[in-house]
Protein backbone atom coordinates (compact mmCIF):
# COMPACT_ATOMS: atom_id res chain seq x y z
CA UNK A 1 0.00 0.00 0.00
CA UNK A 2 2.23 2.56 1.17
CA UNK A 3 6.08 2.45 2.32
CA UNK A 4 8.25 3.96 4.78
CA UNK A 5 9.68 7.40 2.82
CA UNK A 6 6.75 7.99 1.33
CA UNK A 7 5.61 11.89 1.24
CA UNK A 8 2.02 11.95 1.45
CA UNK A 9 -1.04 14.67 0.84
CA UNK A 10 -4.84 13.73 2.56
CA UNK A 11 -7.90 15.01 3.81
CA UNK A 12 -8.46 13.62 7.17
CA UNK A 13 -11.22 14.62 9.38
CA UNK A 14 -10.86 16.46 12.39
CA UNK A 15 -12.35 14.25 14.67
CA UNK A 16 -12.91 10.52 13.93
CA UNK A 17 -15.73 9.52 15.90
CA UNK A 18 -17.77 7.10 14.48
CA UNK A 19 -20.84 8.85 15.54
CA UNK A 20 -19.50 12.26 14.05
CA UNK A 21 -17.34 11.03 11.44
CA UNK A 22 -19.30 12.00 8.10
CA UNK A 23 -20.01 15.66 9.13
CA UNK A 24 -17.06 17.06 10.44
CA UNK A 25 -14.60 19.11 8.86
CA UNK A 26 -11.40 17.82 6.95
CA UNK A 27 -8.33 19.43 6.98
CA UNK A 28 -5.28 18.53 4.53
CA UNK A 29 -2.22 16.75 5.83
CA UNK A 30 1.48 16.36 4.77
CA UNK A 31 2.68 13.71 5.90
CA UNK A 32 6.17 11.51 5.79
CA UNK A 33 5.79 8.18 6.46
CA UNK A 34 8.03 6.36 8.68
CA UNK A 35 5.95 2.85 9.94
CA UNK A 36 2.97 1.96 8.26
CA UNK A 37 0.93 -0.77 10.89
CA UNK A 38 -1.55 -3.41 8.83
CA UNK A 39 -4.46 -4.60 11.10
CA UNK A 40 -3.83 -7.97 9.63
CA UNK A 41 -0.66 -8.63 9.94
CA UNK A 42 -0.16 -6.75 13.60
CA UNK A 43 -4.37 -6.44 15.01
CA UNK A 44 -5.16 -4.50 17.68
CA UNK A 45 -4.63 -5.73 21.04
CA UNK A 46 -7.71 -5.56 23.10
CA UNK A 47 -6.54 -2.78 25.09
CA UNK A 48 -5.88 -0.82 22.18
CA UNK A 49 -8.93 -1.58 21.26
CA UNK A 50 -10.90 -0.32 23.98
CA UNK A 51 -8.93 2.91 25.24
CA UNK A 52 -10.71 4.16 22.01
CA UNK A 53 -13.95 1.92 20.71
CA UNK A 54 -15.49 4.63 19.32
CA UNK A 55 -12.79 6.05 16.70
CA UNK A 56 -12.99 5.48 12.97
CA UNK A 57 -10.96 2.60 12.38
CA UNK A 58 -9.22 0.79 8.38
CA UNK A 59 -6.74 -1.74 7.93
CA UNK A 60 -3.55 0.68 7.61
CA UNK A 61 -2.69 3.06 10.06
CA UNK A 62 0.32 5.32 9.13
CA UNK A 63 2.93 7.07 11.65
CA UNK A 64 4.90 9.53 10.52
CA UNK A 65 6.36 13.30 10.65
CA UNK A 66 3.14 15.75 10.14
CA UNK A 67 5.29 18.61 8.06
CA UNK A 68 3.36 21.32 8.71
CA UNK A 69 4.06 21.48 12.56
CA UNK A 70 7.27 19.05 12.48
CA UNK A 71 5.28 16.37 15.19
CA UNK A 72 5.14 12.78 15.18
CA UNK A 73 1.33 11.70 14.50
CA UNK A 74 -0.34 8.78 13.40
CA UNK A 75 -3.57 8.00 10.77
CA UNK A 76 -5.52 5.14 9.82
CA UNK A 77 -5.29 6.06 6.13
CA UNK A 78 -8.73 4.49 5.53
CA UNK A 79 -10.44 7.47 7.10
CA UNK A 80 -9.05 10.03 4.72
CA UNK A 81 -10.95 11.02 1.79
CA UNK A 82 -8.51 9.87 -0.66
CA UNK A 83 -8.46 6.52 0.64
CA UNK A 84 -11.64 5.98 1.93
CA UNK A 85 -12.30 2.40 3.51
CA UNK A 86 -15.87 0.90 5.12
CA UNK A 87 -14.01 1.31 8.71
CA UNK A 88 -15.99 -2.61 9.80
CA UNK A 89 -14.14 -4.57 12.43
CA UNK A 90 -13.90 -8.12 13.35
CA UNK A 91 -12.79 -9.68 16.35
CA UNK A 92 -10.19 -13.00 15.97
CA UNK A 93 -8.00 -15.33 17.71
CA UNK A 94 -4.62 -15.55 16.51
CA UNK A 95 -1.86 -17.74 18.37
CA UNK A 96 1.75 -15.97 19.27
CA UNK A 97 3.62 -14.56 16.91
CA UNK A 98 1.55 -15.18 13.48
CA UNK A 99 0.39 -12.75 11.23
CA UNK A 100 -2.80 -13.93 10.13
CA UNK A 101 -5.55 -14.74 12.32
CA UNK A 102 -6.37 -18.39 12.80
CA UNK A 103 -10.70 -17.83 13.59
CA UNK A 104 -12.84 -14.68 13.13
CA UNK A 105 -15.09 -14.45 16.02
CA UNK A 106 -18.59 -13.30 15.23
CA UNK A 107 -19.68 -11.04 12.53
CA UNK A 108 -18.37 -7.97 10.94
CA UNK A 109 -18.76 -4.99 13.12
CA UNK A 110 -20.17 -1.83 11.43
CA UNK A 111 -18.65 1.83 12.71
CA UNK A 112 -20.89 2.76 14.57
CA UNK A 113 -21.74 3.33 18.23
CA UNK A 114 -23.97 0.36 18.71
CA UNK A 115 -21.93 -2.02 17.01
CA UNK A 116 -18.90 -1.11 18.87
CA UNK A 117 -20.83 -1.41 21.92
CA UNK A 118 -21.51 -4.94 21.33
CA UNK A 119 -18.04 -5.50 20.51
CA UNK A 120 -17.12 -4.66 24.03
CA UNK A 121 -19.43 -6.60 25.65
CA UNK A 122 -18.66 -9.98 23.63
CA UNK A 123 -14.72 -8.97 24.35
CA UNK A 124 -15.35 -8.83 27.91
CA UNK A 125 -17.23 -12.12 27.72
CA UNK A 126 -14.66 -13.63 25.62
CA UNK A 127 -11.70 -12.52 27.07
CA UNK A 128 -13.03 -14.36 30.72
CA UNK A 129 -12.67 -17.65 28.65
CA UNK A 130 -9.40 -19.52 28.72
CA UNK A 131 -8.90 -19.60 25.04
CA UNK A 132 -5.74 -22.03 25.37
CA UNK A 133 -2.54 -20.42 23.68
CA UNK A 134 -4.29 -17.93 21.52
CA UNK A 135 -5.16 -13.98 21.64
CA UNK A 136 -7.87 -12.05 21.69
CA UNK A 137 -7.48 -9.52 18.67
CA UNK A 138 -9.26 -6.66 16.60
CA UNK A 139 -8.49 -6.71 12.84
CA UNK A 140 -9.63 -4.35 10.39
CA UNK A 141 -9.30 -6.64 7.25
CA UNK A 142 -11.67 -4.70 4.38
CA UNK A 143 -9.35 -3.91 1.27
CA UNK A 144 -11.69 -2.05 -0.04
CA UNK A 145 -11.75 1.34 -1.07
CA UNK A 146 -15.08 3.95 -1.07
CA UNK A 147 -14.78 6.75 -3.04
Amino acid sequence: MVEPGTYLEFSYPINRHVRLFEVVPRRLRKIEVKRVRDLVREPLTINEFARRPYVMRSRWLIAGIDLDVGQWRQFYLGSSDEFRAPGNLRIALYRPGDTCPTEILGREFLPTVFDRRVMLRLIRRWNDRDLGQMDLRIVCDNFRIVK
